[in-house]
Protein backbone atom coordinates (compact mmCIF):
# COMPACT_ATOMS: atom_id res chain seq x y z
CA UNK A 1 0.00 0.00 0.00
CA UNK A 2 1.36 3.64 -0.62
CA UNK A 3 -0.15 5.90 0.96
CA UNK A 4 0.14 8.68 3.79
CA UNK A 5 0.22 7.93 7.35
CA UNK A 6 -1.59 9.40 10.30
CA UNK A 7 0.20 12.63 11.53
CA UNK A 8 2.06 11.57 15.24
CA UNK A 9 3.30 14.42 16.98
CA UNK A 10 4.62 15.20 20.57
CA UNK A 11 4.86 18.24 22.53
CA UNK A 12 7.45 17.87 26.04
CA UNK A 13 8.71 20.40 28.23
CA UNK A 14 11.66 19.94 29.46
CA UNK A 15 14.34 20.74 31.69
CA UNK A 16 18.16 20.08 33.07
CA UNK A 17 19.10 19.22 36.46
CA UNK A 18 23.14 18.33 36.45
CA UNK A 19 23.27 15.37 34.11
CA UNK A 20 20.07 14.77 34.02
CA UNK A 21 17.14 15.80 31.25
CA UNK A 22 13.68 15.25 32.77
CA UNK A 23 10.61 16.41 30.15
CA UNK A 24 6.11 15.78 30.94
CA UNK A 25 4.11 16.33 27.63
CA UNK A 26 1.75 14.84 25.41
CA UNK A 27 1.66 12.60 22.48
CA UNK A 28 -0.90 12.13 20.15
CA UNK A 29 -1.89 11.35 16.12
CA UNK A 30 -3.96 12.94 13.85
CA UNK A 31 -5.83 10.78 11.19
CA UNK A 32 -4.81 11.74 7.35
CA UNK A 33 -8.04 9.52 5.98
CA UNK A 34 -5.87 7.73 3.65
CA UNK A 35 -6.11 4.56 2.87
CA UNK A 36 -3.66 3.34 5.55
CA UNK A 37 -5.56 5.59 8.25
CA UNK A 38 -6.67 4.58 11.74
CA UNK A 39 -9.42 6.80 11.55
CA UNK A 40 -8.43 7.88 15.29
CA UNK A 41 -7.66 10.81 16.96
CA UNK A 42 -5.11 9.49 19.86
CA UNK A 43 -3.65 11.52 22.69
CA UNK A 44 -2.25 10.52 26.12
CA UNK A 45 0.89 11.86 28.55
CA UNK A 46 4.32 11.59 28.27
CA UNK A 47 7.22 11.56 30.38
CA UNK A 48 11.13 12.08 29.74
CA UNK A 49 14.25 10.79 31.44
CA UNK A 50 17.59 11.58 29.71
CA UNK A 51 20.74 11.06 31.71
CA UNK A 52 24.01 12.03 29.92
CA UNK A 53 27.49 10.62 30.98
CA UNK A 54 31.04 11.17 29.93
CA UNK A 55 30.77 7.90 27.43
CA UNK A 56 26.99 8.62 26.11
CA UNK A 57 23.52 9.41 26.67
CA UNK A 58 20.98 6.79 27.89
CA UNK A 59 17.32 7.23 29.27
CA UNK A 60 13.35 6.18 29.05
CA UNK A 61 10.37 8.08 26.97
CA UNK A 62 7.07 6.41 28.47
CA UNK A 63 3.80 7.28 26.56
CA UNK A 64 0.40 6.48 26.24
CA UNK A 65 -2.18 6.82 23.24
CA UNK A 66 -5.54 6.79 23.92
CA UNK A 67 -8.88 7.09 21.42
CA UNK A 68 -10.45 10.81 22.00
CA UNK A 69 -12.10 10.52 18.77
CA UNK A 70 -12.74 9.34 15.19
CA UNK A 71 -14.30 6.28 13.68
CA UNK A 72 -11.74 3.88 13.99
CA UNK A 73 -11.38 0.77 16.31
CA UNK A 74 -10.53 1.04 20.04
CA UNK A 75 -7.54 2.28 20.55
CA UNK A 76 -5.34 2.27 23.99
CA UNK A 77 -1.42 1.63 24.11
CA UNK A 78 0.91 2.35 26.61
CA UNK A 79 4.38 2.37 25.00
CA UNK A 80 7.95 2.72 26.69
CA UNK A 81 10.85 3.68 24.23
CA UNK A 82 13.71 2.81 26.03
CA UNK A 83 17.41 4.17 24.90
CA UNK A 84 21.23 3.94 25.03
CA UNK A 85 23.95 5.01 22.68
CA UNK A 86 27.75 5.22 22.97
CA UNK A 87 29.76 7.78 21.58
CA UNK A 88 32.41 7.40 18.77
CA UNK A 89 33.14 10.62 18.46
CA UNK A 90 33.03 13.17 15.46
CA UNK A 91 29.12 13.09 15.84
CA UNK A 92 28.64 8.81 15.77
CA UNK A 93 26.74 7.09 17.83
CA UNK A 94 25.62 3.06 18.01
CA UNK A 95 23.28 2.07 20.45
CA UNK A 96 19.60 0.57 20.91
CA UNK A 97 16.33 2.58 20.91
CA UNK A 98 13.56 0.44 20.80
CA UNK A 99 10.15 1.02 21.76
CA UNK A 100 7.74 -1.53 23.76
CA UNK A 101 4.17 -1.58 23.76
CA UNK A 102 1.22 -2.69 25.82
CA UNK A 103 -2.03 -3.02 23.87
CA UNK A 104 -4.63 -2.38 26.88
CA UNK A 105 -7.61 -3.93 24.14
CA UNK A 106 -5.52 -6.80 22.89
CA UNK A 107 -6.22 -10.32 24.32
CA UNK A 108 -3.14 -11.11 27.10
CA UNK A 109 -1.21 -13.03 24.45
CA UNK A 110 -1.40 -10.47 21.89
CA UNK A 111 -0.14 -7.61 24.09
CA UNK A 112 3.12 -7.09 24.41
CA UNK A 113 5.60 -6.26 22.03
CA UNK A 114 9.23 -6.21 22.78
CA UNK A 115 11.79 -5.59 20.19
CA UNK A 116 15.47 -4.89 21.07
CA UNK A 117 17.73 -4.15 18.31
CA UNK A 118 21.15 -2.17 16.94
CA UNK A 119 21.36 1.36 15.49
CA UNK A 120 23.93 3.72 13.89
CA UNK A 121 23.20 7.10 13.93
CA UNK A 122 25.87 10.23 12.69
CA UNK A 123 24.85 13.70 14.06
CA UNK A 124 25.79 16.52 11.28
CA UNK A 125 24.74 19.79 10.15
CA UNK A 126 23.19 20.95 6.75
CA UNK A 127 23.83 24.88 6.29
CA UNK A 128 22.91 25.90 9.84
CA UNK A 129 20.35 22.71 10.41
CA UNK A 130 21.88 20.41 13.10
CA UNK A 131 20.59 16.92 11.93
CA UNK A 132 20.58 13.07 13.26
CA UNK A 133 20.44 10.11 11.23
CA UNK A 134 19.38 6.85 12.23
CA UNK A 135 19.71 3.50 10.78
CA UNK A 136 18.83 0.46 12.72
CA UNK A 137 17.13 -3.19 12.55
CA UNK A 138 15.28 -4.14 15.53
CA UNK A 139 13.66 -8.13 16.11
CA UNK A 140 10.54 -8.84 18.10
CA UNK A 141 11.26 -11.03 20.69
CA UNK A 142 7.81 -10.85 21.24
CA UNK A 143 4.61 -9.89 19.69
CA UNK A 144 1.21 -10.39 18.71
CA UNK A 145 0.13 -13.45 16.69
CA UNK A 146 -2.48 -11.81 14.64
CA UNK A 147 -0.23 -9.15 14.04
CA UNK A 148 3.34 -8.18 14.79
CA UNK A 149 6.29 -8.66 12.78
CA UNK A 150 9.41 -9.86 13.31
CA UNK A 151 11.85 -7.78 12.10
CA UNK A 152 11.81 -4.06 11.25
CA UNK A 153 14.64 -1.78 9.48
CA UNK A 154 13.98 2.15 10.11
CA UNK A 155 15.78 5.06 8.81
CA UNK A 156 15.37 8.56 10.96
CA UNK A 157 16.28 12.03 10.11
CA UNK A 158 15.52 14.61 12.69
CA UNK A 159 16.59 17.83 12.14
CA UNK A 160 16.87 19.84 15.39
CA UNK A 161 14.67 23.23 14.98
CA UNK A 162 14.88 26.07 17.63
CA UNK A 163 12.03 26.06 19.90
CA UNK A 164 10.00 28.99 18.95
CA UNK A 165 9.03 30.12 22.66
CA UNK A 166 12.27 30.00 24.13
CA UNK A 167 14.73 32.96 23.90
Amino acid sequence: VDAFGDIPFDLLYATQRGPWTLGLGMVGSIPTGSDISSENWLLGPSMLAVKTEDWGVWGLFPFHNQKIGGDGSEFSVTSLQYFLFYSLGDGWQIGTGPTITYDWNATSDNAWTVPVGLTVAKTTTFGSTPVKMNLGVEYSVVRPDSFGTDWKVTLTISPVIKNPFQR
